[in-house]
């Protein structure tokens, strides 16, 4: 294999593909870029065993500027460093042994051990479709961000660690949970399709970060699904397993209204759990009445804050409730509003955050205490 291209759209490709190189892993070939060349594939892998990331070398016309056929396994870290800290505007990858790759740019050299393509595990690229759609960069990304923070990080559910893509007739939404707290959000498309699936909330984090392009196509066979963005390919196996019902545990009634800005409210809790910062506590109360809401936090060792909430407008009748202030303060800052509803069915049922959009959903449990 011998490949020349230009240096600088190279290191972009390879800003992207190396985020798909594990950290740790069991088999050694992950650590490795997987890179083809023949006449219908030019292109530059990376995987982990469960997310591949595929850049198409030849995407852009003004990358490559010649080739001969070949496949081989280069170590990522050495050809990611070695190409960034080159000087030369072309790079050329040359195997001049099986088992050793020359990298140049006509005055640095470099003779780097690598590995036969053949050597790769078996990668399922070009898997069957069953169902696809077209979204919007900025769709995806409003999506992805309104839900993405509430998937779990800990349990046995592993679907939990995953975000719900659900498609519907010129409608697609995504659900994400940790049974603590739920992110729901739906946005409307062109779409005549229907399919539902769970990728892992790494695999959307990495198209959400390269969401550059104008459109992101999302192909699936429910057992796979590949997000194309631009001349990147985010392949990932998907979750099996199922949601809640968000009709069943959304609360139908709140009689206990409260309307508050968002920047003053975030400030309030901010200031109150300065107390609790130091412990493991994340308990922050809220006490309601027709003339006043407030804010209160108390730790053993430290004392107590109390702060009432700046033009705060409540409806209902005396009312207090516990809850998790980190789990509040990332769905206020993922409903990216000036002003915010925080609507409650009881001192001990989960509550509703909300902003003017009824397609967003953000449900969060209460703390209960002897008090509740």
């Amino acid at each position: 294999m011998k490949l020349t291209l230009k240096r600088l759209p190279f290191v972009k490709i390879l800003s992207k593909v190396e985020d798909g190189i594990p950290s740790k892993t069991a088999d050694p070939n992950y650590l490795n870029y997987l890179i083809t060349i023949n006449e219908q594939e030019q292109t530059i892998l990376s995987s982990d065993g469960s997310i591949t990331i595929c850049a198409d070398l030849k995407g852009d016309p003004e990358t490559i500027v010649s080739y001969e056929e070949g496949c081989i396994e280069v170590p990522a870290r050495y050809l990611t460093d070695i190409v960034r800290q080159l000087d030369g505007e072309e790079v050329t990858l040359n195997q001049i042994e099986k088992s050793v790759l020359n990298i140049t740019d006509g005055r640095s050299n470099f003779n780097i051990n690598c590995t036969s393509g053949e050597e790769y595990p078996t990668l399922d690229k070009n898997f069957e479709i069953t169902n696809s759609c077209m979204l919007s960069s900025l769709d995806f990304s409003s999506l992805f961000n309104a839900t993405a923070f509430a998937v779990t990080t800990k349990g046995s559910k592993k679907q939990f660690y995953g975000v719900k893509i659900e498609l519907e007739e010129n409608a697609i939404s995504f659900f994400a949970t940790d049974s603590f707290r739920l992110a729901y959000k739906k946005v409307m498309i062109d779409n005549k399709e229907k399919f539902s699936i769970i990728p892992p909330v790494k695999a959307l984090s990495l198209v959400n970060k390269y969401s550059e392009a104008k459109q992101i196509k999302i192909e699936t066979n429910g057992r796979l699904v590949k997000f194309i963005v631009d001349d990147v390919s985010i392949m990932s196996s998907l979750y099996n397993g199922e949601f809640p019902y968000l009709s069943r545990i959304t609360p139908e009634v709140t009689p206990f209204i409260l309307k508050v800005d968002s920047k003053e409210f975030l400030s309030a809790i901010g200031r109150v759990t300065i107390v609790i910062n130091s412990e493991k506590s994340s308990m922050v109360r809220l006490r309601c009445n027709e003339t006043q809401s407030e804010l209160y936090a108390r730790s053993e060792s430290i004392g107590n804050a109390t702060e009432a909430i700046k033009d705060a407008k409540f409806n209902g009748d005396n009312f207090e409730i516990g809850f998790n202030y980190t789990y509040v303060t990332d769905a206020i800052k993922a409903l990216n509003s000036n002003n915010i509803t925080l609507a409650f069915a009881g001192e001990s049922r989960a509550f509703l955050v909300k902003n003017d959009d009824p397609n967003t959903v953000q449900l969060i449990t209460p703390i209960r205490t002897s008090s509740n």
